[in-house]
């Protein structure tokens, strides 16, 4: 061993520059290395390890944090080694003699030391690595000779095959050293250990992928190719392992044959045929005598022992294929016709089953048996298809020999079989047959569509769970022959082109991101298919979908399960866009009586929505339109709402030529909102309940609650469901409030609506606090982070004050929230202090937040130290609970402010929430609910909430047309749109529509309001008195409105 070399002195030159220091021995880098080497993370490949017992046993599932942590350490590790190879070399080497000695041997320390050695492989020069990695190798075999016990023996080979795998470069350069390597690996194959067989066979595949000239060329000293040797002593090689470890054997072997060879190995190359037939030799037998004795007895294959059999067979034959590539067409050609024969005969087999026994018999084992045979022979012939080539097996001739007999035997049971019998293989080996050969299998195609379209989506089509690798691989399919067998679809009947184009819509509706994306892929690249083809084909193509399509497709746009595929909804909807304006389609897409069906239900629409100008209903002529259309044939105005509306107007004129038309925010979301009850979207309403109890508090059930609004609410204790509902009768009057950066609470009426209060706490003060407070950065982190989170740990709740005796006494719920924070107020001595932020979260993380319940003001001095409360301020608290608390505090206000208005509007029943902290929160929108419904009201959600805006904007053009002036604050522009009640407006509703200033008021308003206009001026100078929860109502309302 090259013993370490001494560190020089520091002179004083180097003290006087740091930056110098950190580089030599000892230094800081110095420490960093030693660190990373203690405590690499294990890598992907190594399968034995050590277990919470102590115990060496085979790791039977990966873990992919280790991975990903192992990936970054070896990344650094490298880089420290390019810093200062000698400085990494001495201390491992110094490691591994503590490890020979004695001194630190432990499995935990062997490991860490060898999986750090493995990772820097090429960080050295070669001539440095040739010297490290002998010391390391030849310790390594010394100490698995030296120590004794099956476990320390099995560690230490699992790191030596680790190590000698992570090194081919030197490997390839010294070949007696990689003959004895491989040789070791052959003698691990016998061991018995758990783990140790399994990493012997993955070490030689390894080597075999990356040394496999060496084995097929004859190396100086032997006296012919080492694969020579390896194929004669292959039966004794495997005869300890198992059916999965002979398969990666096999493959590595396939891998070596896979070399073509060049310069000395030209000679291989000729024989390359004859060594894979010597290493096919045990299966081929094994195969040749199970087809014998079906020739005598047809019933011995389906024998589970002949089932299981073939079985293995097929699997070797796979790997085989998919190692050696088009040399595997010598071994294919031998065994095909008997292949298909093997698959007919089971396929009858299965169907004999379902016939006799229904349905269940896909369940019983001889069936299965006999469905995973079949499966393996497919995934054989789809490899085979994936791995043909020039010259052994050229496309064309696969093509022209291979394809036609398999046709029949597996389209045919395909069509036959019920669903649940059907193998997702015969797509995938479909989908890998045209994708492969393309053009040279087109006459195919209709055939192959004919036979697995109709089946294949009536499967699918029932709903979006069942059958996942069926609709998986029937995508692939179609994807395949759109994008290289396009004429063939013009090939089949014309009724079978809906079926190509319903299948790809409902791909592109999917739930599940990757069926919908390749859905949109699959559109995108048929409309490009389609926009090639003669005007004859496309022409009624464009008449018969493009309509049905740009509708779907609209439909996934505006959907909130689709949002991942907005990219994508946009480039196809340009496309569209651009066939239609560039003149590319020249056929109309629609028939002159539906067009004028339409242009009535237009005209019908433009009076119901408001029409111009006059507001009776009716549409005033527009005297510039003439010289506006010959000017402009295309429409350039767009009406926008919120302030980029104004702020980005320019923007858009100059760069552009948008002219965009402000219009009211607050008004397009009440327009939105009435826009969509207007038009009856199915299931647009849903409300938050919980399982257990849903309309307990509505029928009357928590009377304790509404007497204390003031207080925050109670987290929900139960998982919330979104159930739909119906829009409330009467709509009107309405409370909406909109939670966005802030909160805006608008009353709707019939005579207009108003904003009627507010506050400055929303979802701008939610993400501002966790910024601050936590690591969340985003407002989706802080999102998740929330729902983990426990907000107990950090707010007071009643049960904190008063104890588990006093709550009950006091009939309060004892998860009532009393104060946000109000544990992180306190601390363990009982004196206040101040929460760490970010960048010290490590003592608040940790700390604890304790106190007895004298630190909270007002607390009775009898309250209990002992009990859930004093437990849960002194639990530790973390990110999560913060964002939890935070969530909760600004729901709640929300929901204290929206009862408050509610209860003094007569509209407890119809509060409706939207707004961006709302919309793809179902968090918030749980807190939401329960906490209205603890305070007896009821929380109503718009599936489309979030495009309230925009609605209003539409409704806007539609009633108005672009270029009118947007109505002054505070009426509505579409108040004619809403249904008659049958019931007028509540007095409360009537008085506060007048205090807001709303418009002109009806007769019935002015009826109603000459009513109560005693009573409202009782109210008004009896508010001081009245109740505490009457004040705090009329002076937020009043506060709101001024």
């Amino acid at each position: 061993r090259r013993a370490r070399a001494a560190p020089r002195a520091t002179s004083a030159t180097d003290a006087a520059h740091p930056r110098k220091a950190l580089f030599q021995h000892g230094g800081l880098l110095s420490q960093v290395r030693l660190v990373m080497i203690s405590r690499m993370a294990k890598p992907e490949e190594v399968l034995v390890v050590e277990d919470e017992n102590g115990e060496i046993v085979r790791e039977v599932t990966k873990d992919t944090e280790a991975i990903a942590q192992y990936k970054t350490m070896r990344e650094t590790l490298v880089y420290l080694t390019h810093l200062n190879y000698d400085d990494t070399e001495s201390i491992m080497l110094d490691k591994l003699a503590l490890q020979v000695d004695g001194t630190e041997w432990s499995w935990a320390n062997l490991n860490t030391l060898c999986w750090a050695i493995g990772s820097i492989s090429g960080a050295m020069s070669e001539d440095e690595e040739k010297r490290f990695l002998v010391t390391v190798i030849k310790d390594l075999l010394g100490l698995c000779e030296h120590k004794r016990g099956k476990d320390n023996k099995a560690c230490i080979a699992s790191n030596i095959m680790y190590v000698v795998g992570q090194y081919p470069r030197f490997l390839r350069a010294h070949w007696k050293f990689l003959k004895t390597v491989v040789n070791k690996l052959f003698e691990f194959m016998h061991e018995l250990h758990p783990g140790v067989q399994d990493m012997a066979c993955d070490t030689f595949l390894k080597i075999a992928h990356k040394c496999k000239r060496k084995f097929v060329t004859q190396q100086p000293g032997e006296q012919r190719a080492f694969v020579h040797d390896l194929v004669q002593q292959l039966p004794q090689i495997i005869s300890d392992l198992e059916p999965h470890q002979v398969h990666a054997f096999y493959e590595a072997c396939a891998c070596l044959l896979s070399d073509r060879g060049g310069g000395g190995a030209a000679a291989f190359a000729a024989e390359r045929g004859q060594l894979l037939a010597r290493l096919m030799a045990l299966p081929n037998e094994a195969w040749r005598r199970i087809a014998a004795d079906a020739q005598r007895d047809a019933a011995t294959l389906t024998r589970s022992d002949v089932v299981r059999d073939v079985a293995k067979i097929a699997k070797t034959h796979t790997r085989v294929c998919g190692a050696c590539g088009p040399l595997y067409v010598t071994q294919l050609g031998a065994i095909y016709l008997d292949l298909l024969n093997v698959y007919r005969a089971y396929s009858e087999a299965v169907s004999a089953a379902v016939a006799a026994n229904g349905e269940l018999a896909t369940r019983h084992a001889d069936v299965r048996a006999l469905r995973a045979a079949k499966r393996e022979i497919l995934k054989l012939l789809a490899t085979f298809v994936e791995k043909c080539a020039e010259p052994e097996a050229p496309p064309a001739l696969v093509a022209s020999n291979f394809v036609p007999p398999l046709l029949e035997p597996v389209l045919g049971d395909y069509r036959r079989s019920i669903a649940e019998a059907r193998d997702a293989e015969v797509l995938n080996l479909l989908a890998a047959t045209v994708e492969k050969l393309g053009e040279l299998v087109a006459g195919e195609v209709p055939r192959v569509l004919d036979a697995v379209f109709e089946p294949t989506l009536a499967m699918i089509t029932r709903n979006f769970e069942d059958f996942p690798e069926h609709r998986l691989a029937f995508f692939k399919l179609l994807k395949a022959v759109n994008t290289h067998c396009f004429a063939a679809l013009f090939a089949i009947p014309p009724e079978h082109h809906k079926l190509v184009v319903d299948s790809v819509v409902w791909a592109f509706k999917h739930t599940e991101r990757n069926v919908a994306d390749t859905g949109l892929d699959i559109l995108h690249e048929l409309l490009l298919n389609v926009g090639r083809a003669p005007d004859a084909a496309k022409q009624p193509f464009y008449r018969a979908f493009l309509l049905p399509l740009l509708q779907d497709i609209l439909a996934v746009l505006t959907d909130r399960l689709h949002k991942s595929g907005f990219k994508m909804h946009a480039t196809v909807l340009r496309h569209v866009f651009h066939l239609v304006e560039a003149g590319h389609v020249t056929v109309a897409l629609y028939d002159d009586d539906a067009a004028a069906a339409a242009q009535n239900n237009e005209n019908n629409n433009t009076t119901n929505l408001g029409g111009g100008p006059s507001g009776d209903g009716t549409s005033a002529p527009d005297e510039d339109s003439d010289d506006d259309e010959a000017n402009e044939p295309h429409c350039r105005q767009i009406v926008a709402a919120g302030g980029g509306a104004h702020k980005l107007r320019g923007k858009f004129r100059l760069a552009l030529g948008i002219e965009l038309e402000p219009f009211r925010e607050m008004q397009s979301i009440v327009d939105g909102l009435l826009l969509l009850h207007e038009l009856g979207v199915e299931n647009e309403v849903y409300k938050v309940a919980n399982v257990e109890a849903d309309d307990a508090t509505t029928n009357g059930d928590h009377q304790a609650m509404p007497a204390i609004p003031n207080l925050p609410l109670p987290p929900p204790t139960k998982r919330p469901v979104e159930v739909p509902a119906a829009w409330p009768k009467p709509l009107l009057p309405l409370l909406l409030v909109n939670v966005g950066s802030g909160v805006s609470c608008l009353l709707v009426t019939r005579e207009g609506y108003a904003r009627i209060g507010g506050t400055a706490i929303g979802g701008a003060t939610f993400l501002g606090l966790a910024r601050a407070l936590t690591s969340a950065t985003t407002f989706d982190e802080a999102i998740d982070l929330a729902a983990r989170g426990d907000a107990a740990n950090v707010d007071t709740l009643v049960e904190d004050i008063y104890g588990d005796t006093g709550c009950s006494d006091l009939g309060l719920p004892p998860s009532l929230t009393a104060a946000s924070f109000g544990k992180l107020s306190r601390s363990a001595g009982g004196s206040a202090s101040r929460p760490a932020g970010r960048g010290a979260s490590a003592d608040r993380r940790h700390g604890r937040a304790g106190g007895g319940d004298d630190d909270v003001p007002g607390a009775p001095s009898c309250a209990s130290s002992s009990g859930a409360g004093r437990r849960a301020a002194e639990s530790s608290y973390a990110d999560a609970d913060v964002c939890r608390a935070l969530l909760e505090m600004v729901a709640q206000s929300c929901c204290v402010l929206a009862r408050a208005h509610a209860a003094q509007l007569g509209c407890r029943q119809r509060v409706f929430f939207a707004g961006g902290f709302v919309d793809g929160n179902p968090l918030a929108r749980a807190t939401i609910a329960n906490s209205l419904r603890s305070l007896g009201g009821k929380a109503h959600f718009l599936r489309h909430s979030d495009f309230l805006g925009a609605l209003g904007a539409a409704a806007k053009c539609l009633s108005d047309g672009p270029k009118q002036k947007v109505p002054q604050m505070p009426a509505a522009d579409r108040l004619d749109l809403l249904p008659k009640s049958p019931k007028s407006p509540t007095a409360a509703a009537h008085r506060a529509a007048a205090s807001f200033g709303f418009g002109p008021p009806t007769a019935a308003t002015a009826a109603a309001a000459s009513t109560t206009s005693s009573q409202a001026t009782t109210a008004s100078t009896t508010s001081t008195t009245a109740g505490p929860q009457q004040h705090n109502a009329v002076a937020a309302t009043s506060s709101s409105s001024g």
